[in-house]
């Protein structure tokens, strides 16, 4: 049997897609099965321009190939149907929410082998432009144009999610949580004992400049270099989150699925929606209080 994901949601980010094709290939590994790639609708509205939307998702495919281990068609005809298993997000979501933490263990572990394996290449051209500077990439989950969920009017929603809020404030501000995210990164300056000037903080989101003058103005004063990435291509992004020394993560898909992908330490903020990899570490506001 062959597996594979066939879409079936709307057309989503990144990040939302290929979360749900991951997750089928992941049971695809479980069940020692192959696995065929369907064409994914992925939304790029955060692109530019219509050069910039080919471009990524030509990069996207690219980091993602090695999941096709069967020769897949463009599409699945009737005729060829009954040759695939098509796993739903829900069934592999449930099945993995119940592995073992050892099976849970192995299986991400396969996967990263076979993603870093197939994408070594430019993993290591980033990380030999940054060889001399400690990277921690930051990425802050900002309000956008694209959003259809977070706005005003879904403050009910940001209020109550588990996501996205605790004591009753919204994830999306980089203003308020500027003294976590100064914190966190303290902390793993002393904890890892990294040279405090020879870190550098990528940070990657969308929205405006002075979303974020707060929080680089703290981090400035703490003698930590800052570089901003505001509304960079989807793939530009994720390659440098996936290459950074330490990852600090969103609330975000986009983040889950670089951290399904990263060898390095990761951060964050309390937990997720999906079942985080093994070694994502879980961070409490009290964070400030005990640096």
């Amino acid at each position: 049997m062959i597996y594979t994901y066939i879409a079936d949601c709307a057309p989503d980010g990144a990040g939302s897609m290929l979360q749900r094709e991951i997750y089928a290939y992941l049971l695809s590994l479980l069940d020692n099965a192959s696995f065929a790639r369907s064409p994914l609708q992925i939304d790029y509205r955060h692109e530019s321009n219509v050069k910039a939307m080919h471009l990524s998702n030509f990069a996207w495919n690219g980091f993602f190939e090695f999941m096709n281990n069967h020769k897949a068609a463009s599409y699945i005809s009737t005729q060829t149907r009954n040759k695939y298993c098509s796993i739903s997000f829900d069934k592999s979501k449930n099945r993995i929410e119940h592995l073992s933490p050892k099976t849970w263990h192995n299986c991400i572990h396969d996967f990263r082998a076979n993603f870093q394996k197939h994408n070594l290449g430019s993993i290591q051209n980033v990380r030999s432009k940054n060889e001399r500077v400690t990277q921690i990439s930051l990425h802050i989950r900002n309000y956008s144009a694209a959003d259809t969920q977070i706005g005003l009017e879904s403050l009910p929603w940001e209020i109550f999610s588990v996501d996205y809020s605790k004591f009753n404030v919204p994830l999306n501000n980089p203003m308020y949580y500027s003294n976590f995210y100064v914190s966190l990164i303290l902390k793993i300056i002393s904890t890892y004992k990294i040279c405090r000037q020879s870190v550098n903080v990528n940070i990657f989101s969308t929205g405006k400049k002075d979303d974020f003058s707060f929080l680089i103005y703290q981090l400035k004063t703490k003698n930590i270099s800052v570089r901003l990435n505001l509304d960079k291509p989807s793939y530009h992004d994720f390659l440098e989150l996936i290459s950074s020394d330490y990852l600090i993560m969103a609330k975000s898909s986009f983040s889950y699925i670089a951290a399904l992908c990263s060898t390095s330490p990761k951060f964050i903020r309390h937990g997720f929606r999906l079942r985080l990899p093994y070694d994502v570490i879980c961070i409490q506001d009290d964070i400030a209080l005990r640096i």
